[in-house]
């Protein structure tokens, strides 16, 4: 990807681990709740945040607006605040539109109408317009954090969410159970602190995409100008008819995790359940939007167009998820270890702790992939056909593998693609290998 340093160790780093906003202002006060940039007498108060304490750890200080539901999670470490909203959103002057009010919101919901006729799309809503500034949230303090009900009156639902400070992480999670929603919209997505870590036009860092082998994508990198990036975890869900924005030279998201970093300082988010039905989206800034934005989605349902005798409709597909809650734990690493290695080290002690991973006996493998034929484009008297290229044929293979076993590379795992005769792009079965 053009401006896009791959990491081709971000995941493999976290594989080879296995077997064996960006903060507004450095050196925050601890034990100080954090104040809003560029706030003066004549700000309107729906945008004014009033942190106070709610938890506190050996590790981490979590805040929360009480009124409004914004989160701030600082590092004791290193004295960072991270915040669901950016802290410095009433300096921002390029988000236009109903983009300012997303930038302030802690949800953003897609849904269906149920009531529409012929063929539909989605539509979307955020929580600052439709619950936050309708005075239609409920704030209450839980065991170790807070719980938010988010009412979007206007569309007869009910969100509740928690917020709850854990030994070292701060832990988001979606009551899928107790969602509410009326006879007429149907929630088909939910996207979660769409804004936690949000880097402004100006910083200075960068995401952790675990697309493929991962990716490291720069703030401000020019790419993604409109379309921005999104992509489901795991892969596409080939039984839903789904457009989702892909930039060129994109592979499946193999883990479900993703990260902000800037300087001394990174996020790593660990999607803890329902990651199954999730999906990445990354936003960078434009002429008209100022921040650049890592978040996940919670899919509950999908849209499907059919076309019956030139007839269009639009039917609303069941997901079928069946997890009772969404969760998502964001954890703040600092120094040394603010970079994707240590991301994977923290995801790893995750797995060991959460998942029951145990070292493995088995000495690592080098992976090497050999292409063997592709279809190219050419042509005869100016006919254009499609020609078989070898790349890479069974001798020379063969050659590869002898070298570097007599180089001392170890135990080998070679995957040979494209060796039959229909090349990268064969369709058949091989009938034999002769």
């Amino acid at each position: 990807m053009k401006k896009i340093k791959r990491a081709m160790s971000v995941v493999a780093v976290i594989c080879v681990l296995l077997i064996s906003g960006v903060a507004a202002a450095p050196s925050q006060t601890i034990n100080t709740p954090p104040l809003q940039v560029g706030i003066t007498e004549d700000t309107d108060e729906q945008y004014v945040a009033n942190y106070e304490k709610i938890e506190e750890n050996d590790q981490l200080i979590f805040y929360a607006d009480l009124e409004k539901g914004w989160l701030a999670l600082q590092n004791r470490e290193s004295g960072t605040i991270w915040y669901s909203t950016p802290n410095d959103s009433e300096t921002d002057e390029i988000t236009t539109g109903s983009r300012r009010l997303d930038v302030r919101s802690d949800l953003i919901v897609e849904y269906f109408d149920k009531n529409s006729v012929g063929e539909s799309v989605s539509m979307s809503f955020n929580s600052h317009t439709q619950a936050v500034r309708q005075g239609s949230i409920q704030t209450t303090r839980i065991s170790g954090g807070i719980r938010v009900i988010y009412s979007f009156e206007a569309f007869g639902m009910v969100i509740p969410v928690e917020y709850v400070l854990a030994e070292k992480c701060l832990e988001a999670r979606i009551c899928v159970e107790e969602i509410q929603e009326n006879s007429s919209f149907a929630i088909l997505s939910i996207r979660l602190l769409p804004n936690f870590g949000a880097g402004n036009a100006e910083t200075d860092g960068w995401m952790l995409i675990p697309d493929g082998s991962g990716a490291i994508a720069k703030f401000n990198n020019g790419r993604y100008t409109v379309a921005g990036y999104e992509a489901p975890v795991y892969g596409p869900d080939y039984a839903n008819e789904q457009e989702l924005r892909q930039p060129a030279n994109t592979q499946a998201v193999r883990l479900p995790v993703y990260g902000i970093g800037k300087s001394d300082d990174a996020l790593l988010a660990v999607i803890a359940r329902g990651e199954s039905a999730a999906t990445l989206q990354a936003e960078f800034s434009n002429d008209s939007f100022g921040y650049n934005t890592l978040s996940s989605k919670v899919v509950l349902r999908s849209l499907s167009n059919i076309e019956i005798y030139n007839n269009k409709d639009t039917r609303l597909s069941v997901n079928g998820y069946s997890q009772p809650d969404y969760v998502v734990r964001f954890y703040c690493l600092s120094g040394e270890e603010a970079n994707y290695v240590g991301m994977a080290k923290t995801y790893r002690q995750y797995l060991i702790e959460e998942k029951g991973l145990k070292k493995t006996e088995l000495e690592p493998a080098l992976n090497i992939n050999l292409y063997g034929a592709v279809d190219v484009k050419a042509n005869f008297l100016g006919i254009p056909y499609q020609k078989l290229k070898s790349l890479t044929n069974f001798s020379q293979a063969e050659a590869m593998a002898d070298y570097l076993n007599a180089s001392g590379a170890g135990t080998l795992s070679l995957r040979y693609v494209g060796w039959t005769n229909g090349g990268v792009f064969n369709k058949t079965v091989p009938e034999d290998a002769n």
